[in-house]
């Protein structure tokens, strides 16, 4: 069993951002990354990364138009 930390992509709080903004679901982030679900949620929950679901995340992941 690997954990959440033995994945690079997990342990830096800005490419997981990036990750979650690119594939808008967490099981998407997981199976790019090739780690379980509940990895990424705990990534997500020791770096504060709140991630709200459905149509929210959409909304909150779109960054803003100049």
């Amino acid at each position: 069993m690997r954990y959440w930390y033995n994945h690079p992509e997990l342990l830096d709080r800005e490419k997981l951002k990036a990750l979650l903004a690119k594939h808008k679901r967490v099981s998407m982030v997981a199976l790019h990354v090739g780690c379980s679900r509940h990895s990424v949620e705990t990534a997500m929950k020791r770096h504060g990364i709140e991630f709200p679901s459905g149509y929210v995340a959409d909304k909150a992941l779109t960054p803003p138009k100049n």
